[in-house]
């Protein structure tokens, strides 16, 4: 006799997301926000019309270390009127780049952390948005060494006057 079977489900997980620094400059820094979806999934634009389906959001904790320089830029959607919302909906499917510049306010390293959330659809259902958490570590701004000439001696004063050496000479000392 065969005793009772437990199913183990694994949760549905057709986004995955990375994160990375770009065109870090001493004014500013690039932040990039790339999901990949697999197939048959979409997410929704971060510019949605009232009364459509939830858009992604992006979220910046403040800091004394950035500021935000304009909004998220998106790639063009695909957009396409739905009967169910009654308005255009916008969307992405495939592999898609959010980016957001910051305008530095320092020249250390810092971090800029927040929150993302996002609604997952496909043909037959959709993913309840869930907050999910972000952090970039964005580089110290490489600061140039400013080298100062040595001062020239006078050369009277290490060559006497007979040596046959002029200034200029590559000569080999020996000792």
């Amino acid at each position: 006799m065969l005793g009772p079977i437990a199913a183990v489900s694994q949760p549905l997980e057709p986004s995955h997301w990375s994160f990375a620094v770009e065109e870090a400059t001493a004014e500013s820094a690039e932040l990039v926000f790339t999901v990949r979806l697999d197939e048959g999934w979409h997410i929704y634009s971060t510019r949605t019309d009232d009364g459509g389906p939830l858009p992604t959001e992006f979220h910046f904790d403040k800091s004394t270390s950035y500021s935000l320089s304009g909004g998220i830029k998106e790639p063009k959607p695909h957009e396409e009127y739905d009967e169910l919302f009654k308005v255009t909906v916008r969307d992405f499917s495939g592999v898609v780049t959010f980016r957001q510049r910051v305008k530095r306010s320092t020249n250390e390293a810092f971090k800029v952390q927040g929150t993302y959330s996002f609604q997952l659809c496909n043909n037959g259902s959709c993913i309840a948005p869930e907050e999910h958490s972000f952090v970039f570590d964005v580089p110290a701004v490489a600061v140039e060494a400013v080298v100062e000439p040595l001062p020239v001696a006078d050369s009277s004063a290490v060559l006497p006057q007979d040596s046959g050496v002029s200034i200029g000479d590559n000569v080999a000392a020996t000792v």
